[in-house]
């Protein structure tokens, strides 16, 4: 939504929105009159249509356009999303800046480009660039100051080519560039110049700016036709590799959509699709269905349930773009610059600042919460320095690892879970049969568990081993830290503690604190009064049971620093962050086993559905249309 600065009252009220009240005005330090009416700069805004005040109204104009949040309500980039080099560079182009500090590109141009990018539509684009670019480099405009002089605005753009000497071969209209040495001759509209400025700063950050500079500088020399169609065709190429190295393939593009239309089909006409509809029985059924088909290669359960989890992430993380400006913190959104000016003198724009809530960069992340998930944990375990510290091994990991890939979503989905974690097994062997005796007749069925196993039961015991293991090299981080007097052990010890014993630690580091030997060493005098606190109580007891665990974990980077690593404070940093990224392992594994171990009968339920897979399974592979 565009506002003018010829607007008048009842467009905001007819938004559900009222006029700044004089209490506001006053504060911010304007005269409550027609003559200092204030009104919105800013273009290709949402005002929502709800009944707020008018500062709220400022507040929910916001221009949610990262890359990120444009993209993740793409159906093809919700099982496998653009790297995250590409969307810096998209992210480049939205947080540009001139030397003021000022946008250079708005927020349409910045979506345009984005969009652009991702669908491969810039083909037409590219050449209008390569003709701009030769008319500008042939009439003498430095590279520098076409691209970050200032706001990427067609008015900038004709002043720039007022003021060059224009070569023979070029001629300006009203509001065209000519190439005259075209035939036919090739006109670049003016007002196409911001977006073309918009490609060419993502050319600079894709391939690198020295590359287009020598393009810049040769199409300055050459401007005919056939020198721009050659120019324009390499760029194409180098782009297109680029883009083949950062954007999905085409057929996990095609698997996206394939699910977004299985997913609308099975909704009403008038619905929008949610995370919520990717559902056990949706995820079943698909898998049933697609399995069978020739033209797919859907055969394999564990495909199928990766593929919908991923995109009931995507789904997730889509629904998140569109959130109450209340609710925003500063870890949420980019807020676009909004300006307030005065209504009858435009020229002098006063900044909001101050009276808007607080604002960050686009470049970091949807939701924070996100961020404190079973797969970042995971993840920030595997990289260094962490990674020399083994909490979990490579077995325990791997028997997680479709719950870590489910992350957030596992409870919800968690008979597919149970699903994926025995019949994918069971899938995966007698595929792997079918490949070394192609000519065999297999008993599919006897590759199967029995239908009296216990197999869902006994993958639940795997989880709670998983579950105490992560338990046991928290205990011992714990005892590590504790021993070492670092602050951190106190506080993974404060959170293991039941109510009784935090109350007798409190009590303790109060006395700690106004000890008349305190001063400034309160830490170690809680430390020492750990050692002297009662012999039976629930505090002593929890640090007797930590000691004791700690003796059965002597794990590589638990009983002592990892090879390399000489500075004990850096093993007990690091020590301190494998810790808490543990406790987060432990709380997802919990909830997730907490849901099952409430919701299912586990061994009626394996029976139901050995029957379904079974079936499955002698269709699939008994089939005369079987490839592997």
């Amino acid at each position: 939504m565009c506002i003018n600065p010829v607007i008048h009252d009842h467009a905001f009220e007819t938004a559900g929105c009222s006029i700044i009240s004089s209490c506001l005005a006053n504060n911010m330090g304007l005269v409550n009159n027609a003559a200092s009416r204030l009104f919105i700069l800013l273009n290709h805004v949402k005002l929502y249509n709800c009944n707020i005040t008018y500062l709220h109204a400022i507040r929910n104009v916001q221009v949610m356009n990262d890359p990120s949040t444009i993209l993740s309500s793409w159906a093809e980039f919700r099982l496998n999303p653009p790297s995250e080099h590409l969307l810096n560079c998209l992210r480049n182009i939205n947080d540009a800046t001139d030397i003021q500090g000022e946008p250079i590109f708005s927020p349409r141009v910045s979506s345009l480009i984005t969009s652009m990018v991702a669908s491969r539509s810039y083909g037409q684009e590219l050449y209008r660039l390569c003709g701009f670019m030769a008319a500008a480099s042939a009439s003498g405009i430095n590279f520098d100051e076409l691209l970050f002089g200032g706001r990427a605005t067609s008015a900038r753009v004709n002043q720039l080519f007022n003021q060059a000497r224009i070569a023979d071969d070029i001629k300006l209209s009203d509001r065209h560039i000519i190439l005259t040495s075209h035939s036919p001759t090739y006109q670049i509209d003016m007002a196409r110049s911001p977006v073309i400025i918009g490609l060419a700063d993502f050319i600079c950050e894709a391939l690198g700016i020295d590359i287009f500079i020598k393009i810049y500088e040769r199409l300055g020399q050459d401007t005919s036709s056939n020198a721009i169609k050659t120019t324009s065709n390499d760029l194409s190429k180098q782009i297109y590799r680029f883009l083949g190295e950062h954007l999905p393939r085409s057929s996990e593009r095609k698997i996206s959509n394939l699910l977004q239309d299985y997913l609308m089909a099975e909704l009403d006409d008038n619905s929008t699709i949610s995370a919520s509809d990717v559902d056990n029985q949706v995820i079943l059924n698909f898998w049933l269905e697609k399995s069978l088909d020739p033209e797919l290669s859907l055969k394999l359960y564990d495909t199928c349930l990766r593929a919908w989890i991923t995109f009931r992430q995507g789904l997730d993380l889509a629904s998140k773009s569109r959130v109450n400006a209340d609710s925003l913190s500063d870890a949420n959104y980019h807020l676009n610059t909004l300006m307030m000016s005065y209504f009858d003198q435009s020229e002098e724009d006063v900044s909001i600042s101050d009276y808007r809530p607080p604002a960050i960069q686009s470049s970091d992340t949807f939701i924070t919460e996100d961020r404190r998930g079973l797969q970042f944990a995971i993840h920030e375990m595997d990289k260094p320095p962490l990674d020399s510290i083994k909490m979990l091994n490579n077995g325990e990991k791997a028997r997680i690892s479709l719950l870590v890939h489910a992350d957030k979503h596992a409870t919800a989905l968690r008979h597919s879970v149970l699903r994926g974690a025995v019949f994918s097994q069971a899938q995966n062997r007698i595929t792997q049969s079918l490949r070394d005796q192609p000519q065999a007749k297999l008993d599919i069925i006897s590759m199967m568990p029995d239908i009296e196993d216990a197999a869902y039961s006994n993958w639940l015991t795997e989880w709670k081993d998983v579950l105490a293991v992560a338990d046991g090299t928290l205990k011992t981080a714990c005892q590590r830290l504790l021993e070492a007097q670092h602050i951190e052990g106190l506080t993974i010890l404060v959170r293991q503690l039941s109510n009784d014993a935090r109350l007798e630690l409190s009590r303790l580091m109060q006395d700690a604190a106004s000890s008349p030997n305190a001063s400034n060493q309160t830490a170690q005098t809680v430390f020492a009064a750990l050692d002297k606190s009662k012999a039976k109580s629930a505090l002593k007891a929890k640090l007797a049971e930590i000691k004791t665990t700690a003796r059965g974990f002597r794990r590589e980077g638990l009983k002592s620093a990892p090879a390399g690593i000489n500075d004990l404070d850096i093993w007990h940093d690091n020590l301190a962050r494998a810790a808490e990224l543990t406790e987060i392992i432990i709380m997802a594994i919990q909830r997730f086993i907490e849901a099952i171990t409430a919701t299912y009968d586990l061994d009626a339920l394996f029976r139901q559905d050995h029957k379904i897979f079974a079936n499955q399974f002698l269709l699939i592979y008994k089939s005369e249309g079987y490839h592997d």
